[in-house]
């Protein structure tokens, strides 16, 4: 049995989606390799590369302490990821609620 033109179109927008999606993987994975060496390399462990879009970006810290502490150097991190893609990119710091 053939599938039907609304099962490929549904299957076609899935792919679509998919896509999508390893873009922005990709674009979050970019922006952690370019500002791993602006942070401090005991921190490094403590944190993952996050959610992100055209203009913002999420790093996960793995306690409060750590995102207290990266706070000061997110600036030099925004300065970095900006001047490479050209346009403003915010960071947002998320604290790891998984123990």
């Amino acid at each position: 049995m053939a599938p039907t033109p609304t099962a490929l179109t549904a299957h076609d927008a899935a792919l679509q989606r998919l896509g999508e999606l390893k873009g922005w993987l990709d674009l979050s994975a970019r922006r952690w390799h370019q500002v791993q060496p602006l942070v401090p390399a005991t921190m490094r462990a403590l944190l993952k590369p996050g959610a992100c879009d055209e203009n913002s970006w999420c790093i996960v810290v793995a306690h409060a302490a750590v995102a207290a502490k990266l706070r000061h150097v997110v600036p030099d991190l925004e300065s970095a990821l900006s001047k490479a893609e050209g346009r403003k990119v915010s960071i947002r710091l998320r604290v790891n609620s998984e123990g």
